[in-house]
């Protein structure tokens, strides 16, 4: 269900943001709200993993599958350099919405 909600942001981020969203052929509401899924997603993926919560309990069998087989891949790939998370994901939320 969808519901209204009332912002304060500084209007030239508005301006921006509404001309992100046309070249992006989505509206300015669409845009954020596909923004704020990913931001939740993003904090509940590391709950999820984690099998002794109840956000694990609620997924399907076929999702838990799917789930153990990505935590057998966590650390197999190796860098010269240490990946700075934070950096790489605000880069990618930058080519996906555009920079801010």
């Amino acid at each position: 269900m969808k519901t209204k909600l009332t912002l304060s942001i500084e209007k030239e981020v508005i301006e921006e943001a509404k001309v992100l969203a046309k070249e992006n052929g989505t509206t300015l509401s669409a845009m954020l709200e596909q923004y704020l899924k990913d931001y939740i997603l993003e904090h509940e993926y590391p709950k999820v993993l984690r099998e002794d919560t109840v956000e694990y309990q609620k997924l399907s069998p076929k999702v838990k599958e799917k789930l153990r087989k990505l935590k057998n891949l966590d650390g197999i790939l190796k860098t010269d350099e240490p990946i700075d998370i934070e950096h790489a994901r605000w880069e990618y939320l930058s080519e996906k919405y555009g920079p801010l």
